[in-house]
């Protein structure tokens, strides 16, 4: 029970959060559009509350434990809006054969091991004709949840209590990183109930999860000027996603010359040992393939590059994906190279935040879990863009609905619109308040 104090419109917020969280874990499927409009959209108004009344005492800890039971309940769903769990449990069960997950297709090692597709799991996956491309700690994980004979839903329940754990790990390093910085641990609820975080990224089993875990331990300990334990630690995020690797550049250059070599050279040696997996057994060229096509084959949702496709649609008459995702690609590389060194980012959340940010809008495909590491660095920062984003990129799912799968480009159109409409609104608010203040 809520104590007393607490009851009116936090007790029924909480409970309409919570019911719109396990309504969206259990009921819709990915092409149920129309029931996800239903859920998402009460999700995100009662969350939007709970960052409006940025409770804190008893109060904080009520909405603390609202999301930790929203966690517990999703450990015994089976993911509803993403297949990707399919090949999680395909390279968990390949490396209990004692084979390497990334020297064999799917479709290939199948005519082999047979019983592989006994309970339907290379029916299921959606990349069967690709290596696979996830990094050894989180192939590690799979392999925990795979054991021989381990039904799918008992394979996803061991995943998600391995999540269930990293993301207490995650909220304890956010807020003592708060209090390292003199916030509000209220801010810890962007993340902690962000119904894209709940939903997609834990119940739904994504990785950005067990990345974002290691990457909070990280980021504190470099604030607690620990270099060397922070560069072990984001050698483990980067083993469970690369992506946090963005945040690299920034900590090395904030230190420099000898101790950014020292840094680098743990970071490196820890790296190696992670990482070991790859060099054995392992297909280089196929393996480096399959990353390349993400750049040059996979498209869904993505604002600039749409907009940059129509035009060389005009230009030449044909889809330039192989030439404009390497071309966004090299821009994002010298945009943050040159944000790097500048030094204009105040801490390294924000850093990442914005480097982060730009490599989404830049990619080719942006799913909605991409949003993860900046919501998580959206608790340091005064922007709200992302949890804006977070908000609409939802309506995606109606590209699922379809008898035929195809994307509507409308929802697309009105998705980026409403974002550059909030961009536009940020950036006026925080110039009046500068001029206030001159």
């Amino acid at each position: 029970m809520i104590p007393r104090e607490h009851n009116g419109w936090f007790s029924i917020n909480a409970l309409l959060w919570l019911i719109a969280i396990v309504f969206l874990l259990s009921i819709p499927e990915q092409s149920d559009f129309y029931l996800l409009s239903i859920g998402f959209p009460l999700a995100f108004l009662t969350y939007a509350y709970f960052i409006w009344d940025a409770p804190k005492g008893t109060k904080l800890k009520w909405a603390i434990l609202v999301g930790a039971i929203a966690r517990l309940i999703a450990i015994f769903f089976f993911p509803n809006l993403s297949d990707d769990i399919y090949r999680f449990i395909w390279d968990g069960r390949i490396a209990h054969h004692g084979l390497q997950p990334y020297a064999y297709l799917p479709t290939d090692i199948v005519q082999t091991l047979p019983s592989l597709a006994n309970d339907g799991l290379l029916d299921n996956m959606n990349s069967p004709d690709y290596y696979t491309v996830y990094p050894p700690v989180s192939q590690f994980v799979f392999y925990l949840s795979s054991w021989i004979g381990l039904s799918l839903t008992g394979s996803s329940i061991i995943m998600k209590s391995v999540f269930f754990i990293a993301e207490f790990v995650t909220l304890r390093y956010l807020i003592k990183s708060l209090q390292l910085m003199k916030m509000s641990a209220s801010l810890v609820l962007i993340y902690w109930l962000n119904p894209l975080i709940v939903i997609e990224s834990f119940g739904n089993l994504h990785f950005e999860v067990i990345m974002i875990t290691f990457l909070a331990v990280a980021l504190f300990y470099w604030q607690s000027k620990a270099i060397y334990k922070s560069m072990i630690f984001l050698s483990l995020s980067v083993g469970a996603k690369l992506l946090s690797l963005m945040v690299l550049p920034y900590l090395l250059w904030q230190i420099r010359w000898r101790k950014g070599i020292k840094a680098l050279a743990v970071f490196v040696g820890a790296s190696l040992v992670i990482f070991s997996p790859l060099l054995f057994g392992l297909n280089y060229g196929e393996f480096l393939s399959s990353i390349d096509l993400y750049f040059r084959k996979f498209e869904f949702n993505a604002g600039l590059y749409y907009l940059l496709r129509w035009i060389g649609f005009q230009i030449s008459g044909y889809n330039l994906i192989a030439y404009i995702g390497p071309m966004l690609g090299l821009t994002y590389l010298l945009i943050t190279l040159r944000y790097t060194i500048k030094d204009k980012a105040s801490n390294a959340f924000e850093y990442l935040f914005v480097v982060l940010l730009l490599y989404i809008l830049m990619a080719t495909t942006i799913h909605p879990w991409y949003l993860s590491i900046p919501i998580f660095c959206s608790v340091f920062v005064r922007s709200r863009i992302v949890i804006v984003w977070s908000a609409l990129i939802w309506l995606t799912y109606i590209n699922y609905s379809y008898p035929d799968y195809h994307e509507n480009l409308y929802i697309v159109a009105l998705e980026y619109t409403l974002l550059a409409l909030y961009f536009w609104y940020e950036r006026s608010r925080k110039s009046k308040l500068a001029v206030q203040k001159n």
